[in-house]
């Protein structure tokens, strides 16, 4: 094996490794495979692609049921939404204009997210697909997510961990990243009284700048801390706060870093309605 196959094979090796870190809980790589310049082998359903498009790559979690594709394309953003529009619904598939995931009030979310992500439906019970595009340098990038995870829940009409409350997360302040600084990995889930957000951040910052950066955030929303503490690699904090209904709230803040690397973090919030 000569030095370039060498270092073909640790970069990809590398490359596993970081995106397998962007979802919670992954405790390692055996179920993350990335493809250069191509598609996966084979895709749930089928999923149209621009005729202009140059695909970059993808990558599948068979743990998360996720694939993630990039491609550049000289389509608009807009052009780009036309164009899944257009193919998805004449395929069958729904348009998710309320989606909690990429359309909340409150909690986690990347600062693009409630105005360039737009989230379409295979059916209630999924598969979804998140379609993300951006501009860069003349070219626009675009980020295709597919979830076939059958209890991810993003698609039912009314989901169940919501009924009672049409938008949980409305008692949620609005939580950005730091500048510089991403969420992946968004996940939430609950009942009619508890319910919880988790995400991974990537962020050149210490701990400790992180949890602040944050507190500000929950405090600006109108909640009071009553508690907080850390320990080597954990801090959090214990909030209440009253509901536009007069209900009052508490909850728990957790940010803890990841062992294996130093800007990879994990948040929690976990809330609880009296």
């Amino acid at each position: 094996m000569n030095s370039s196959d060498t270092v073909n094979q640790q970069l990809h090796k590398l490359a596993i490794r970081l995106l397998a870190g962007q979802y919670p809980g992954e405790a390692s790589t055996s179920s993350s495979r990335l493809f250069v310049g191509q598609l996966p082998d084979r895709l749930p359903v089928d999923i149209p692609l621009p005729d202009d498009c140059q695909v970059l790559g993808s990558y599948v979690n068979r743990q998360w049921h996720s694939i993630i594709i990039e491609f550049d394309t000289n389509l608009s953003p807009d052009r780009v939404y036309e164009f899944y529009r257009s193919r998805l619904l004449n395929q069958g598939w729904f348009e998710r204009e309320d989606d909690h995931n990429f359309h909340r009030s409150g909690g986690f979310q990347n600062r693009y997210e409630t105005s360039l992500t737009k989230l379409f439906c295979h059916s209630e019970q999924g598969p979804s697909l998140a379609v993300t595009p951006s501009i860069v340098a003349e070219v626009t990038e675009v980020k295709l997510s597919l979830n076939d995870d059958p209890d991810n829940g993003s698609c039912l009409i009314e989901p169940p961990r919501f009924r009672g409350y049409e938008d949980f997360s409305v008692f949620i302040p609005r939580l950005l990243p730091p500048d510089e600084a991403t969420f992946s990995s968004i996940r939430s889930g609950g009942d009619r009284e508890d319910y919880y957000q988790s995400v991974s951040l990537l962020a050149d910052l210490d701990l400790a700048a992180i949890a602040a950066h944050f507190a500000i955030q929950l405090e600006q929303g109108g909640w009071i801390c009553r508690d907080q503490g850390q320990g080597e690699s954990l801090i959090w904090s214990f909030w209440t706060f009253q509901t536009v209904e007069n209900r009052n709230g508490q909850a728990t803040f957790l940010a803890r870093k990841k062992l294996e690397t130093s800007s990879q973090y994990l948040l929690d919030l976990l809330l609880e309605l009296a």
